[in-house]
């Protein structure tokens, strides 16, 4: 489920910090439910480098100590 949606051209401006067209429709933030967890994203800012193995970083929360601790240590395993 999508839960937010902002894009680069939709956040404000500054004549120090101008957007490319090519910007605007870029995802500044997003956020989607997957189950009970919130996953929140953005696209890469064009000029801003990015190489093969960190174009994506996921933050995932949880209210339950022991929960975080089984799905980090599930996630160290091959994950």
């Amino acid at each position: 489920m999508v839960l937010g949606v902002i894009t680069f051209g939709e956040m404000p401006t500054t004549p120090d910090f101008p957007f490319s067209e090519v910007a605007k429709d870029l995802v500044s933030h997003a956020t989607i439910r997957v189950g009970e967890s919130v996953i929140m994203f953005s696209d890469t800012f064009p000029g801003q480098p990015a190489q093969e193995g960190n174009l994506v970083t996921i933050c995932v929360t949880f209210d339950n100590t022991d929960k975080a601790r089984q799905i980090f240590e599930a996630l160290q395993d091959g994950g």
